[in-house]
């Protein structure tokens, strides 16, 4: 079995896309690392909202993990 993860920093836009990713952590090596930058840039997030209406959320923590059996 192969276990990691990778924790990002990253804004959410009002469109749910991610901006501005940077790893703060990864455990399991490059591959994982590039996996989860994959993931998170294709991946859409419910953004936050002012008054009804979508706004960008900075400095967002995002985790991901990894097991590969």
């Amino acid at each position: 079995m192969h276990e990691g993860s990778v924790d990002f920093d990253c804004a959410i836009e009002a469109d749910g896309s991610t901006s501005n990713c940077q790893w703060v952590a990864v455990d399991g090596g490059d591959e994982f690392a590039a996996a989860a930058r994959r993931y998170v840039q294709a991946a859409r997030y419910r953004p936050a909202t002012r008054g009804g209406v979508a706004v960008q959320q900075a400095d967002q923590a995002i985790h991901i993990e990894f097991r590969l059996d």
